[in-house]
């Protein structure tokens, strides 16, 4: 389950004026890459490969993977959500195994992180020290990528929280799974 979007969140203000937690870019050069229809937060079987859209906000491609991630089940998440630092925000799952799950963050999120915090529930998550990119057009310009990081859960529930990004600077994160043996 997604989050409650009818509910107030706290949000990670960095700027003159709060943002907005259903962000959407006004920059007209971004105006291609927002669908018409927002899909929302889905969980996709073996969905991770080149050319998959991590986001159900946004029309953003996978175009760098690494192959050993390749074909493993991706949680799309929503790029709108990257400023919620409320602790109410998770985002819930449910394994019926053991697995590894992986959280692809902007590389640029770490100096956020680094000036207000880095949220608590991504503290458990250690680096891969691999990196996956998009074809969306501000971090491409940045040169910026997602730095992979990963935990092991055994079976049962699975609690994503709050991303806890700028909104002008931060894309938000999204996840992906694979199997523990």
């Amino acid at each position: 389950a997604g989050p409650d979007g009818s509910r107030k969140f706290a949000l990670l203000q960095t700027g003159d004026e709060a943002p907005r937690a259903n962000y959407v870019p006004d920059n007209p050069d971004l105006e291609p890459f927002v669908p018409k229809e927002d899909t929302g937060y889905r969980v996709v079987a073996g969905g991770l490969k080149e050319g998959a859209m991590p986001y159900g906000d946004r029309k953003y491609k996978l175009q760098k993977l690494d192959a050993a991630f390749s074909g493993l089940t991706l949680l799309q998440t929503k790029n709108a959500h990257k400023a919620i630092v409320d602790g109410r925000y998770s985002v819930i799952l449910s394994a019926a195994r053991p697995c590894y799950v992986f959280v692809a963050v902007d590389e640029r999120a770490l100096a956020t992180y680094k000036e207000h915090g880095t949220p608590s529930w991504l503290q458990e998550f250690a680096p891969t020290g691999r990196k996956l990119a998009t074809d969306d057009p501000i971090m491409v310009n940045a040169g910026a990528s997602y730095l992979v990081f990963v935990r092991k859960t055994s079976a049962g529930r699975i609690a994503l929280g709050p991303p806890g990004m700028d909104v002008e600077y931060n894309a938000m994160y999204f996840a992906f799974f694979a199997e523990a043996k």
